[in-house]
Order: C-alpha cells, then sequence, then structure tokens
C-alpha cells in the first residue's frame, strides 16, 4: 500500500495566492495525499477561496481557527496528521507537479531521514528562477553534519518548507508559538536532531513568492529579537563543538541585523539599542570563538560605531542587507 503524504498549508490574508498553492497540490503526480488547510483568522477572501477548492476535492480538510500566527497555525495541522510522512507549504507558495513523487522516491531508500530539496524563486508577474543548488550535487548527511550546516548559516537546512518528513519525526514536535521570528530555524534543529539524518536533493521542487513587503525583507523591529531568542534556546539544547558554533552563530546574526537595520532605514530605536546590547555582552565570548580578525572587527564596528558614523560607513561600503 502506498504511503500517505500529509501536506499541511498555514493561510492567513492570500486570496491572490491560495487558488493557485492549493491547485499545485491536488494536481501533484504523486495521489496518496492528505491536504491539510488552516485557515489562521483571514480577513480577507481567503477562507471562501480554500472552501471552494474542498469541495472539488475530498483530499482536502479545511482547519478553521483565530488568528494566532505562523506557529499556531502549522500547531493546528500537526495535530490532525493522518499521514505517513509530512510536507509544509506556505500559503503563498507552490509545488511543482512531480515534487512529492520525487520526494518521496527519495524516502523509499533514505525511509529514516528528512529529505530536502531546493526552491525557484518567483517574484510578482515574473516567471520561477531556479536558484542555483545551495549544494552542487545531492547528498546524505549525518544529523552531526545537518546540524553544524545550521550553525554555518547554511539556508537550505533552515526552513520547514522544501522537506518530506517522517511523520513519526513531525508528531513529537511542535513550533514555539512564542517565537514570531526564526521559527523554522530551532524547528529544524529539533527535527535533525530526532532524525537519521538529511537527504539532499539538488533539485528546486519549491516555487517561493517574493512578495513586497514581506517580514523577511521589512524594516527590523522588536520582533526580529525572536531569532536569537531561538538561538538561544538551541544552544541550551546543545553542547560540544555544535554548541560553539551556535554561540559563534549567535553573533553573526546580530551583527547582519544591525547591518540590516541601517540599510532598510528601519526606525526602531527600541530594537537598535537592544541588537547592540546583545551583541556587545556577547563579544567577549566571540572574540574566543572566532579565530578571523576581520570578522572580529566587524562585530565591534557594527556594535560600537554611533549610528550615523555607521550608516556613512554601510553606504561608502555599498553593503546591502
Amino acid at each position: 500500500m502506498a504511503k500517505t503524504v500529509t501536506v499541511i498549508i498555514p493561510a492567513y490574508n492570500v486570496e491572490a495566492f491560495i487558488t493557485g498553492c492549493i491547485e499545485s497540490v491536488i494536481s501533484q503526480t504523486y495521489k496518496e495525499l492528505e491536504i491539510l488547510v488552516v485557515n489562521d483568522g483571514s480577513t480577507d477572501g481567503t477562507l471562501k477561496l480554500i472552501e471552494e477548492q474542498a469541495e472539488k476535492d475530498a483530499r482536502i480538510r479545511l482547519i478553521n481557527r483565530e488568528n494566532g500566527g505562523l506557529s499556531a497555525a502549522r500547531n493546528s495541522g500537526i495535530d490532525e496528521i493522518n499521514g505517513d510522512y509530512v510536507a509544509f507549504l506556505d500559503g503563498d507558495d507552490r509545488l511543482i507537479s512531480s515534487a512529492i513523487e520525487e520526494l518521496m522516491n527519495a524516502a523509499v531508500v533514505y525511509p529514516d531521514m528528512i529529505i530536502a530539496a531546493d526552491r525557484s524563486l518567483k517574484k510578482e508577474g515574473e516567471a520561477a528562477v531556479p536558484r542555483a543548488g545551495m549544494l552542487k550535487s545531492c547528498k546524505e548527511l549525518t544529523s552531526t553534519e545537518a546540524l553544524m550546516d545550521i550553525a554555518k548559516g547554511s539556508y537550505y537546512l533552515q526552513s520547514v518548507c522544501h522537506k518530506l518528513f517522517p511523520a513519526s519525526i513531525v508528531k513529537t514536535l511542535k513550533f514555539d508559538e512564542d517565537i514570531k521570528q526564526g521559527e523554522d530555524r530551532i524547528y529544524m534543529h529539533r527535527a535533525i536532531s530526532s532524525s537519521a539524518g538529511v537527504y539532499y536533493m539538488n533539485r528546486p521542487l519549491w516555487e517561493v513568492f517574493i512578495r513586497s513587503g514581506s517580514l523577511s525583507r521589512s524594516k527590523l523591529s522588536m520582533r526580529w529579537l525572536d531569532s536569537i531568542k531561538a538561538l538561544d534556546r538551541m544552544i541550551a539544547e546543545s553542547d560540544g563543538d555544535l554548541q560553539k558554533e551556535y554561540k559563534r552563530y549567535r553573533m553573526e546574526l546580530i551583527v547582519l541585523f544591525v547591518g540590516a537595520y541601517i540599510s532598510r532605514d528601519s526606525d526602531d530605536k527600541e530594537f537598535f539599542a537592544e541588537i547592540r546590547k546583545l551583541g556587545k555582552a556577547g563579544l567577549a565570548e566571540y572574540k574566543i570563538l572566532e579565530k578571523g580578525k576581520k570578522e572580529q572587527l566587524a562585530a565591534e564596528v557594527y556594535l560600537y560605531f554611533p549610528e550615523t558614523l555607521l550608516r556613512l560607513y554601510i553606504k561608502l561600503t555599498g553593503r546591502v542587507m
């Protein structure tokens, strides 16, 4: 008997995208699907469009809930999983038609691993553009190797999308609902820790929409501190070399946020003061962990230069984040 794949789609005010998203799942060449669409208290026409799709395909189950954020919406889907494997798909993204079949073909060979794929990027009104592979070829990673890749800032393992998980792993883990930014990173840390490893497919199976005003490209504010909170939890749950790498990555992320704050013309002074305070508190340990003098100097510049001089420095160096 064929294994069933549960696809969890959280949806909040994505009426321009949700129909195409759901249709990309309905039209998969792999047919043994359970499609859980979580309407997270949408105030536009999203709910009606989901209902219309559910009437067309009995594999779709609508979960209607009050708005609680992305993590809470995904958790509502996790509570309803009946499948053998699980994939997460955001409500404004799509799968290529053979995505689940290709992932499941890999899962037959690596049944206890998380299967990771690549993605194409699509801007509004433009065709999808395949990314250059995060790795040059398909690769099998132990859980230790995969966790170290996260600690080194590799993006391809930091998102729960573009993945196929054994349901036995997902059912034991929930997203931290108090973390509104960086929730994927800590979930992947825990999921990989519970797995036999990761098999990476150097092939784009997801189409990710790049929207102006999306959170990942917005001005930085206090909610971005959640990413540091998530890393602090990952550090607390780790030891040895992995913990050291997470601590080093934490400082790199802080420096990145300072640069992004300036280059995106953010104006939340409370965030700017707090993120630099966190960085200064960890700078001494970072100098021990980071052997590169260039990286150490960059951290000092970003953490101690007055804001006016830092803005001038970033403008002159052409750094955009």
